[in-house]
């Protein structure tokens, strides 16, 4: 789960936001984590991402809300079920950290939540945003996450977006498509 990386991560090393990336998504503009940061504008943002809402996840949040109220108490008005940040780019703020901290999110029964509940990170980490009263920013389309690629990221204008995920273009993918995508990008950054 994300907040053991987190939780890894503050024991090494000294940071303020925390950037959740998958291993195929590519920074495809310079200056990508500068524009994503210009996003963090108050200590009212808990996330930054591509924000979406999915039926799927709506759906299993109806058949685990039992559980979820017993972690988490009163379900915030502001909590839209299904309610997520595309996982293959998000940014985590120090106010998101903050809050989780003095909820005490990093500790039992919470970081365990993935033994009781079967939501992935990038539908959790919003209720669990919003129960700690904080907003969260679609920085769509500069960052340009989806969970199936449905345009070749080449084709993406650099000064609107500076992140795509996935490189890897389904259902027509294939190794040699995401070695070439990523070949593109390694020569336009040299």
């Amino acid at each position: 789960m994300l907040l053991e990386s987190i939780q890894f991560f503050e024991q090494r090393f000294q940071f303020s936001h925390f950037l959740s990336i998958d291993t195929d998504t590519l920074f495809i503009a310079r200056g990508a984590d500068s524009k994503i940061l210009n996003f963090v504008s108050s200590h009212n943002i808990g996330m930054i991402g591509k924000h979406l809402i999915a039926t799927k996840w709506k759906q299993r949040y109806s058949t685990f809300k039992g559980e979820v109220k017993k972690i988490f108490g009163k379900i915030p008005p502001q909590y839209i079920p299904g309610e997520g940040v595309q996982g293959g780019c998000m940014l985590i703020t120090d106010s998101f950290i903050s809050e989780m901290r003095k909820r005490e999110f990093f500790k039992p029964p919470v970081i365990e939540i993935h033994r009781y509940i079967p939501i992935p990170d990038d539908h959790l980490l919003p209720l669990m945003c919003r129960v700690c009263n904080l907003e969260i920013v679609n920085a769509f389309p500069t960052i340009h996450a989806q969970w199936r690629a449905t345009i070749d990221p080449r084709s993406l204008d650099s000064t609107v977006s500076c992140v795509f995920h996935p490189t890897k273009l389904r259902p027509r993918s294939s190794k040699e498509i995401e070695k070439k995508i990523r070949k593109f990008f390694r020569e336009k950054r040299q």
